[in-house]
């Protein structure tokens, strides 16, 4: 079922999104003027041999007792998990993301897991899930195309 949109629509910078069974709720940004849509840039985490990793909070991926994390770099070989916790959480788990940081980065890293309330936001609002506080030649962000939160 085809339906026209109504010439008011045609103009806006909203467009109602068809599909196959009619019209759909959702609606699009049109952005003619803009060549390629950038995700987010965001911060990765060094390993001791250098290698650059992306998306490092997905190591704590499934982690149940845990609402929210944040992966924070601060000198090269320490890594802070700030983890938001169910009152579940206890020494097993704190046990078990030390390991899995440690599986990824080596037993020569220290992992310090801190339970906090609450995760601040960055400056411009969203959610950080990975900080790095090396600067200098440390300091490396990552663009990364598609959704970010």
């Amino acid at each position: 079922m085809s339906r026209e949109v109504s010439p008011a629509a045609q103009k806006s910078d909203l467009q109602p999104v068809g599909m196959d069974s009619g019209w759909s709720p959702f609606v699009t940004l049109v952005m003619a003027e803009l060549e390629e849509v950038v995700g987010c840039i965001e911060d990765v985490i060094i390993a001791l041999d250098g290698r650059r990793m992306v998306r490092f909070q997905g190591v704590l991926a499934g982690q149940p007792h845990v609402i929210k994390e944040q992966v924070v770099q601060e000198p090269l070989q320490r890594i802070r998990v700030k983890v938001v916790p169910t009152g579940e959480f206890g020494p097993a788990d704190v046990q078990d993301i030390i390991q899995r940081v440690q599986q990824r980065l080596g037993a020569e890293v220290k992992v310090v897991v801190e339970t906090v309330d609450q995760i601040p936001r960055a400056r411009a609002g969203k959610f950080q899930a990975v900080v790095s506080l090396l600067g200098g030649d440390g300091a490396v962000q990552v663009e990364h195309r598609g959704i970010c939160v």
